[in-house]
């Protein structure tokens, strides 16, 4: 992390004001408040639009980021506004083959869309996908992106992806 000067610098006047020390300085002195806020990841919003932008590019949810963080939906929205976040789904299904990467969606239908163009029950879903050797497994804990490994395959509205 970097200090602002500004902070450095009002912690050396505060230091100078007080005979060289911090440590004379009373608790409700306003600008030891504001120094000590800058350090707190709960009140200080740059800190505080870090984590949410970690956890959005980890693949977590708005709401999985409101209930950690607790911070509005509003706030996250800017968030991702401000930084042109991509927010990942949460996968609730993989297709696996043998030797073969992979490919993770968050619903059955996305397979369907990319072998037939169009969305399908899960039946014919499975024996589409088992034509080309693919066995659909649905997840018992979703699971986020971060967790997927290098070169696994996922369905995003734009179609494939790679996990790089």
């Amino acid at each position: 992390m970097t200090i602002p000067t500004k902070i450095i610098t009002e912690l050396n006047e505060l230091e100078a004001t007080h005979d060289g020390s911090v440590k004379d300085v009373p608790e409700s002195d306003p600008t030891l408040e504001k120094i000590r806020n800058f350090f707190n990841p709960d009140v200080n919003p740059i800190n505080k639009e870090n984590e949410i932008k970690k956890l959005i590019l980890d693949g977590y949810s708005r709401q999985e980021v409101v209930d950690k963080l607790s911070v509005s939906k509003d706030t996250i929205k800017k968030v991702i506004d401000k930084y042109d976040l991509e927010v990942r789904p949460l996968f609730t299904y993989v297709a696996v083959k043998e030797d073969c990467p992979r490919i993770y969606s968050h619903n059955y239908q996305n397979y369907y869309q990319v072998i037939s163009g169009h969305p399908w029950k899960l039946d014919l879903v499975r024996k589409a996908l088992a034509k080309k050797g693919y066995r659909l497994i649905k997840l018992h804990n979703p699971s986020h992106w971060k967790n997927l490994m290098p070169g696994d395959m996922y369905l995003e509205r734009k179609g494939f992806c790679v996990k790089q």
